[in-house]
């Protein structure tokens, strides 16, 4: 009698509601993230597929009779998106290399073994051939229009995302706060000392882990410096301030919010810092570092209930970085 009394004891059902609810919110918290990630890419890839360069490379077997390949050098160089074309000529074999803009081929194949049978190559067939993608990262990030497709895709999305999560949430009942309504002199106090911490304890960070490591730890944006100077105006502007505006909707503003207002404050605060701390999974050295920034955000949010704080904060922590990362 006892132990069934215990067993379905209110407490105890309480406790189990209270499990069932936070699980559900850390559902929604990563799907509402991976909803947010894929969305940005979705808005920017298409521009971003078009800017990268593949290439191409193809071994053809014909007659030595040919020995002049300037003609179809020519051509492939004429063909659409093509930017660079190489012929090696060894025996029999024919090696075509073609660089081109996107990740559709061209020239197709089909096409190139057709215009060398128009240019009288006696073509007898194929030792194979490969593709592949030669555009990195870093180096994409160089050109100005690129770098703000690609920022700008992402932010679109964690803002849009965060703002219908809010509403949302107001509508189930969560009475979340305002974001930036009702910010007071003391807000903006609060969000300057929280960046000097942050700078500080990147400081710190960064320090340690290159003593550790013994070297600087590599990042996407080590070739920030030798950016043009479009470039760096744009990695300033949708890097310093286009950033702190959309995360801190998205982490603070909805996510950590959306726990608190459940009674799930701990958690709260630890997993939208996680998952901070996850979405810049390009800069894998430093994730430790923004998983603590996310916490200071969240608790300068807590304690000034509005987004200014946090935002500031952001804001002058990243304008600060990315000075230095360009000027350096």
């Amino acid at each position: 009698m006892t132990n069934h009394h215990r067993r379905f004891s209110p407490r105890l059902i309480l406790s189990e509601i209270q499990t069932r609810l936070l699980l559900k919110l850390c559902l929604q918290a990563y799907f509402s993230l991976l909803a947010a990630i894929v969305i940005g890419a979705l808005l920017s890839a298409p521009f971003i597929v078009t800017r990268a360069r593949s290439f191409m490379e193809m071994n053809f077997v014909v007659a030595t009779i040919h020995g002049d390949d300037s003609a179809l050098r020519s051509w492939a160089l004429a063909q659409p998106d093509v930017i660079a074309c190489q012929i090696q000529r060894d025996d029999t074999e024919l090696h075509v290399r073609v660089e081109y803009q996107g990740l559709r081929q061209h020239p197709e194949i089909p096409d190139v073994i057709s215009q060398m049978r128009v240019l009288g190559y006696e073509f007898r067939g194929m030792r194979g051939g490969s593709s592949g993608l030669i555009s990195t990262l870093p180096e994409l990030i160089k050109n100005a229009l690129t770098l703000a497709v690609l920022l700008a895709g992402m932010q679109l999305a964690f803002g849009c995302i965060g703002l219908v999560g809010i509403h949302r949430a107001n509508l189930s009942g969560h009475s979340l706060p305002p974001l930036f309504a009702g910010a007071r002199w003391g807000d903006v106090v609060t969000g300057v000392l929280c960046a000097l911490v942050l700078l500080v304890f990147g400081y710190l960070y960064g320090w340690g882990l290159e003593a550790v490591l013994g070297k600087a730890p590599p990042s996407p944006w080590d070739t920030a410096n030798a950016m043009p100077s479009a470039t760096k105006i744009i990695f300033l502007l949708f890097g310093g301030i286009g950033a702190p505006v959309a995360e801190e909707i998205f982490f603070r503003g909805y996510l950590f919010s959306k726990f608190k207002s459940a009674g799930f404050f701990w958690p709260g605060l630890i997993l939208s810092s996680l998952l901070f701390g996850v979405v810049h999974f390009s800069d894998p050295y430093n994730i430790p570092a923004i998983f603590v920034y996310g916490i200071l955000l969240a608790w300068s949010f807590h304690h000034s209930r509005s987004l200014v704080a946090p935002t500031l904060a952001h804001a002058i922590n990243n304008c600060t970085a990315i000075l230095l990362m360009v000027f350096a």
